[in-house]
């Protein structure tokens, strides 16, 4: 049986970069759409996720060792090389639960999912929500920066987590500023971390609903995305 090591790849980025990943990593199957037109090196075994049908890949299995590799997440590096970031079952579960514990998450929350697979606030979007039978909702990838079409989503469905780095909550913030009326529905977490939160941004938001929890998180991608956490 096989690990079971799942390698996000950033899809438009230089072919140069995804190859040596590729390469590094040992990797042999690549899950990607029957819609993109890309070459892969020889040997790798191509997976288009839209057309796959119940048992297509039932030969891959995996091992129940939680200190076995979960995912590999690749930085730029000092030097611009790709640098892999090995992160155990055992090490995002903890942080997974840790998180969940904390604040709360159950069944009844829903995350909006703004995060590429690359980086890795997204393993919590994923793992963290749907490890507890919650649901995560993606925007349109035409309009995944679009605060407004942000706020539809967060209206329509009820989002009760958002996840994100600081740049996005401050583009949230500054549209419904901009919007007249009551904001009838906002999330009950705002998780931010990734970069420096300008300083009024969490008064900002305390200001459309005081209700809302407000964290800044952070630590390296070597510690299971987040070792510190401070609730404002």
């Amino acid at each position: 049986s096989e690990e079971g090591v799942y390698v996000p790849i950033d899809g438009s980025g230089a072919v140069k970069r995804r190859d040596e990943i590729i390469e590094n990593c040992g990797i042999t199957k690549v899950l990607t759409l029957s819609t993109e037109d890309q070459k892969y090196p020889a040997g790798i075994k191509l997976i288009n996720v839209d057309k796959v049908n119940v048992g297509d890949i039932s030969d891959i299995s995996v091992n129940g060792n939680d200190e076995n590799p979960a995912y590999i997440i690749h930085t730029s590096g000092s030097t611009g090389v790709p640098k892999g970031v090995v992160i155990s079952h055992k090490g995002a579960v903890n942080t997974i639960e840790d998180i969940n514990r904390r604040f709360r998450v159950t069944e009844n929350d829903i995350a909006i999912g703004l995060s590429n697979l690359w980086f890795d606030l997204s393993v919590y979007d994923i793992f963290g929500i749907l490890s507890v039978g919650g649901k995560i909702c993606y925007p349109d990838i035409d309009r995944y920066t679009d605060p407004s079409h942000w706020n539809e989503l967060v209206e329509k469905y009820g989002i009760t987590i958002w996840n994100s780095v600081p740049a996005f909550m401050k583009m949230y913030v500054n549209y419904l500023n901009t919007i007249s009326g009551k904001i009838r529905v906002f999330p009950r977490i705002i998780m931010l971390s990734g970069d420096w939160i300008g300083l009024k941004l969490f008064d900002e938001v305390k200001d459309i609903s005081k209700e809302t929890k407000c964290i800044s998180l952070g630590g390296a991608t070597e510690a299971s995305i987040w070792s510190i956490f401070y609730e404002y």
